[in-house]
């Protein structure tokens, strides 16, 4: 997996697939009995082909910034904000990426993101 082209058409392979554009692509990933959404963007830039996961928590309105931080600390993922959502990030270079070195962060990203919406929601809406 050496691409975008390659990287994305493996995820729509494996995963239920949301949405889709030229550089995204939206999917829900089984976690259990529950699902988690995973956005997944290729981002090109000077230092090369990169891929970023997000995967969403709650809404900024839900839960206050300051605990969504405390809860995630051990997450091992950044906090991000994507329009109007919290949610755990992953960043990667594309060019010697390997199979596991997508699948075990996709995996991770899952379950984390997925406790922490259970956490501090108590919902399975994202």
């Amino acid at each position: 997996m050496a691409n975008w082209a390659k990287v994305s058409a493996d995820l729509e392979d494996r995963f239920a697939l949301l949405g889709k554009s030229e550089n995204m692509l939206e999917i829900e990933i089984a976690n259990g009995s529950r699902a988690q959404t995973v956005v997944v963007t290729h981002l090109e830039g000077p230092e090369g082909s990169w891929l970023s996961m997000f995967s969403p928590i709650c809404t900024l309105d839900e839960v206050p910034a300051e605990k969504v931080l405390i809860e995630a600390e051990t997450a091992l993922f950044g906090v991000w904000t994507v329009g109007n959502f919290y949610g755990l990030v992953h960043s990667m270079p594309i060019a010697n990426l390997d199979a596991n070195e997508l699948d075990e962060p996709l995996k991770l990203i899952v379950k984390r993101a997925d406790s922490l919406e259970r956490k501090l929601t108590g919902r399975d809406d994202l």
